[in-house]
């Protein structure tokens, strides 16, 4: 059994993921490579065939949600540990997954580490695709990603993982991630998650606790969607 399985979710910016594969060629470590393509596409297998050492397993996802792509991906790992990635994501040193193979000598449920957004170390990302390293054993027991959500399942199976007595996890200082694009926060089902989980008022802290800017963009953007459909 490998010591981890990289699930590669390709929902578009395919040109993105060589540079991950790249990457991946140099890593130290025991882990496979799983390829879900959301848009059934030949260019992912035109770009696998230039990867042969990589041990890369391909399945044609089309017509899936972000959840059951993450739940597929999941049915099909080897690996003890799952990560989940986005064309573009890397590792920032060749010895990051060696390394991480020393913080699961023990097995804990959940190894998680801090972030690099837009050259800035920030707390661990919880809410983007790219998630920290789940043990598979412990997702199965959990019943794997929510279906009914379609941006943000991760972040609902770590609420499950927190609200589990029995959750054993590891945290990193180091920053082990990086990539070339950051996608917004999705506010709506972010809060939605929030709430089914921690209530109203938690819900509204961590509202008021997100950039400022993005916020207003987003609530901006939705205005001029409502109204400009209004007049129609």
């Amino acid at each position: 059994m490998e010591d981890f399985s990289l699930i590669i979710l390709c929902r578009g910016q395919k040109h993105l993921l060589p540079a991950t594969l790249e990457n991946l060629k140099s890593q130290k470590g025991s882990f496979e490579i799983l390829l879900l393509d959301a848009e059934g596409s030949s260019m992912l297998k035109e770009i696998v065939d230039h990867y042969p050492d990589l041990k890369i397993t391909t399945r044609n996802t089309k017509g899936h949600n972000l959840a059951e792509m993450m739940n597929e991906g999941l049915g099909l790992a080897k690996g003890k540990y799952i990560q989940f990635l986005e064309p573009g994501d890397r590792y920032i040193s060749q010895h990051g997954l060696e390394f991480l193979s020393t913080l699961i000598a023990n097995e804990p449920h959940l190894v998680y580490a801090n972030s690099l957004n837009r050259g800035t170390i920030s707390s661990a990302d919880f809410i983007s695709t790219r998630s920290p390293w789940f043990l598979k054993s412990k997702l199965f027991e959990l019943g794997g990603f929510d279906k009914g959500l379609t941006e943000c399942p991760a972040m609902d199976l770590l609420c499950r993982l927190f609200h589990d007595k029995k959750t054993q996890s590891v945290y990193c200082r180091r920053v082990l991630i990086d990539s070339d694009h950051h996608r917004t926060v999705p506010i709506k089902e972010s809060c939605r998650i929030l709430y089914r989980h921690f209530g109203f008022f938690h819900t509204l802290k961590w509202v008021f606790l997100q950039d400022r800017s993005q916020l207003f963009r987003r609530t901006t953007a939705f205005l001029k969607e409502a109204f400009w459909k209004s007049d129609q």
